[in-house]
């Protein structure tokens, strides 16, 4: 007999249920409101300031206690993780080795079904990456398809939370927007 549990909510940074707003000011300080419906009923700052080189990609529970954690790029590419208790962060951690600024972090999903949140990258001549994590270990970087080219973009997978439902094969979607 299978278990049937309800993944958490994408951005849910206290446990609730429902999504919560995670805002950066372009000053690179970051920011959490937490909502009830659409009403915010928390607003806080979470953690330092890491300046304005660093830009917040999107959330996953990188290290599999439920909660969301945050997905960070610098503008020279190195990706990092944020692992947060809630609104506040416990460990910053910069994740595998920096590929360059050629590459960008599109966001967090699990593209192994293994449960855990993986990187999908897309490198600017068009070509799509993901690697695979274990916590915030990359332990294998894989090329994904054919290079459909630089007039094509990748869009974060679902909703950005590894924790998303995935499809009927137990992967999370990924979608390609064309520019132009």
């Amino acid at each position: 007999m299978a278990l049937s549990i309800s993944p958490p909510t994408a951005y849910d940074f206290n446990g609730d249920k429902t999504s919560d707003i995670l805002w950066q000011n372009t000053s690179g300080q970051q920011a959490t409101w937490l909502l009830n419906n659409t009403m915010p009923f928390n607003e806080s700052v979470a953690g330092g300031n890491p300046g304005p080189s660093w830009q917040v990609i999107g959330a996953g529970d990188f290290n599999g206690d439920g909660d969301a954690d945050i997905l960070w790029q610098n503008t020279n590419g190195q990706p990092a993780v944020w692992l947060m208790n809630g609104t506040t962060p416990f460990s910053e951690v910069a994740v595998g080795n920096n590929p360059g600024p050629s590459w960008r972090v599109i966001g967090a999903g699990d593209f192994n079904g293994d449960g855990d949140a993986d990187i999908l990258w897309q490198n600017t001549n068009g070509q799509a990456a993901v690697w695979l994590m274990n916590g915030t270990t990359p332990f294998s970087e894989q090329l994904v398809g054919a290079n459909p080219g630089p007039s094509w973009h990748a869009s974060a997978p679902a909703t950005s939370m590894v924790t998303a439902m995935p499809t009927s094969c137990g992967k999370t979607p990924m979608a390609r927007r064309r520019s132009g």
